[in-house]
């Protein structure tokens, strides 16, 4: 990819967001932070979740166990892979922000950081992991985990 160059080496590129992309990292990040991840808050339907230093990222969700789309759905990402955070994640050193109702299909991106180097190890890890672990997570187990009182 072609882009300008900064401190550290690194390439500024615009990337390439899809729909099919952002259902990717959707699919992944939501069972990842139901099974590895502890919850923050959780008053109704809504439940914060939060899974630090997963292999250089961090992940918090926002989610509605109605999936009626009332307020919509959240995945916030972090990435540092030189160090891991032990304190609070701050909103403005995120690298992508995702938005969503009821359809991935339409999701939209509130926040992204035009670095490759982030997008290429998310989506190496992405692929390692539906490799490894393909059909080890049902829904049912990671609905319960995040929402138990609306799980039956």
């Amino acid at each position: 990819m072609a882009g300008k160059r900064f401190a550290g080496g690194e390439r500024k590129v615009k990337v390439p967001i899809t729909s099919e992309l952002l259902k990717k990292i959707i699919n992944f990040v939501e069972p990842l932070v139901a099974a590895k991840g502890q919850v923050q808050s959780s008053v109704g339907p809504r439940t914060i979740m939060v899974l630090l230093n997963f292999k250089g990222f961090s992940f918090v969700t926002d989610l509605n166990s109605k999936k009626d789309g009332v307020g919509g759905n959240t995945i916030e990402i972090w990435f540092h892979p030189n160090s891991e955070y032990e304190n609070s994640l701050t909103p403005r050193l995120s690298v992508l922000e995702i938005w969503w109702l009821k359809d991935l299909d339409r999701s939209k991106v509130l926040k992204i950081v035009h670095k490759e180097q982030w997008l290429n190890k998310l989506l190496a890890i992405i692929d390692d992991q539906k490799a490894k672990h393909q059909g080890s997570l049902s829904e049912h187990s990671i609905r319960e985990r995040m929402f138990p009182q609306a799980v039956t």
